[in-house]
């Protein structure tokens, strides 16, 4: 289940199913960012479980970088176009980031980017410390824009339309 109590499997009710050809089509995670975090999970080798990989941007990456990463995405669109992308290279995982069925302390690392404001943020912590391996980490990645004239006025359109996208 989602935060908002939505199950993996209505899929009608996921809205990144409607969003996955844009998601594909983001710009993807900068190089020195991918070094970090697979250097944070030990090296080329390391086991990795991405909580809310979307099409894949970043778990493509750490693959590519030499990590065996899990994909978990409740949006069974976003995972299609993930195992599409992939070609065998990551393991799609049809789930919610706060209950993903993988084998408890078989990670060395757990990455949720930029997932954290989209999952019940207490259950997938609980998760997360149960797929970890002694030693393991967690790492979050937060988008920051750059502070733009456009990037402040979109903020504010949003802020302004959306109480949610209001600063906190």
């Amino acid at each position: 289940m989602s935060r908002r109590a939505i199950s993996p499997e209505d899929d009608r009710r996921w809205v990144f199913n409607r969003l996955a050809g844009d998601y594909a089509a983001r710009p993807g995670y900068p190089d020195p960012l991918v070094a970090r975090l697979l250097a944070l999970a030990g090296g080329p080798g390391a086991r990795v479980a991405e909580l809310g990989a979307g099409t894949g941007l970043l778990a493509l990456a750490l693959a590519r970088a030499g990590a065996a990463v899990h994909a978990v995405e409740p949006a069974r669109a976003m995972l299609e176009a993930l195992r599409a992308e992939a070609g065998g290279a990551v393991v799609p995982v049809h789930a919610a980031g706060e209950a993903t069925g993988l084998p408890g302390g078989a990670f060395d690392l757990v990455v949720l980017a930029d997932a954290l404001h989209w999952v019940d943020a207490a259950a997938a912590g609980r998760e997360a410390a149960r797929l970890l391996a002694p030693g393991g980490a967690l790492a979050v990645v937060e988008p920051r824009p750059a502070a733009t004239p456009f990037m402040d006025g979109l903020a504010a359109l949003l802020a302004e339309a959306n109480p949610k996208a209001r600063p906190r």
